[in-house]
């Protein structure tokens, strides 16, 4: 078992792990080309860290995200506006209620203001391993690799953002990988959540 940074010219390998590993998730919804068309553009950009585990030579988990979070995914369209266009136009009009749940998540609704959120932090977006390696610890080795790149690339925190319903293995997995609760927000459309944030200093 071996984890290492993903290339660029793997986003065809990590869209398809990504089918695998997160069934019934919006993003996998979407269809294949625009998993690819995401993770093309996004592997691409320079504040992207993103590790995958692989096993004999094939790919069995990653984790991605950005060193600084501040306008996420905003700065990864800004920096390739044209590739992204084309990705909303076919969606537009495979799926145009998708583009609107894309469009709308871009930007999360607070569901209140009692925390000040500078987003001075780095982002996991995605973390996952496929079933069969699920319980053996890879997802942590990924968590922990992240961690270490984000640290060094100046990080005094890590985020990420898991369901507030139905979630407690889930959320019982991050508390002892020793996140605590940041605050409650709602995704588009109506999808009740928590920030999850780990403190390194």
């Amino acid at each position: 078992m071996m984890i290492r940074d993903a290339r660029p010219d793997e986003y065809k390998k990590i869209a398809q792990l990504h089918e695998e590993v997160f069934p019934g998730f919006f993003m996998t919804s979407l269809g294949m080309d625009y998993l690819k068309g995401h993770y093309k553009a996004v592997l691409k950009y320079p504040d992207t860290i993103c590790l995958v585990a692989e096993n004999d030579g094939d790919l069995c988990g990653y984790v991605i995200g950005r060193a600084n979070a501040k306008n996420g995914l905003k700065k990864v369209i800004k920096a390739y506006p044209f590739h992204f266009a084309i990705l909303g136009l076919k969606l537009l009009f495979k799926k145009p209620s998708s583009l609107i749940r894309v469009i709308k998540n871009i930007t999360k609704k607070r569901d209140d203001n009692t925390v000040h959120d500078d987003q001075n932090y780095s982002e996991i977006g995605l973390i996952g391993v496929l079933p069969e390696m699920k319980r053996t610890g890879v997802g942590h080795k990924l968590f922990e690799a992240f961690c270490e790149k984000a640290v060094a690339k100046g990080a005094k925190r890590v985020s990420l953002t898991t369901d507030y319903y139905d979630n407690d293995l889930v959320l019982t997995s991050y508390r002892n990988w020793g996140f605590k609760e940041y605050y409650v927000f709602t995704a588009y459309p109506e999808r009740k959540m928590y920030r999850l944030i780990k403190d390194f200093s």
